[in-house]
């Protein structure tokens, strides 16, 4: 007789000689290799626009606040 009960992460699993429950939410080395390379990009982008819009930007690196009335096109 064999049984199992998949749940939303794990999977568990029983036979007559085995039982066993396998994770399905691990993360693999390929996730979280992708998942430095956003993080890396994303700190990249934000270096270059602090440096291509200074103006946007207080001293102590927090964005500036703009009028509530500024039209945006």
């Amino acid at each position: 007789m064999i049984g199992a009960d998949i749940g939303t992460q794990t999977v568990a699993y029983t036979s007559d000689t085995e039982v066993g429950l396998k994770n399905l939410s691990e993360r693999g080395n390929s996730i979280q290799t992708s998942e430095r390379r956003e993080r890396l990009l994303y700190r990249a982008m934000d270096r270059a626009r602090r440096a291509t819009d200074p103006q946007n930007y207080n001293e102590d690196g927090t964005i500036k606040k703009r009028p509530q009335d500024l039209e945006i096109f």
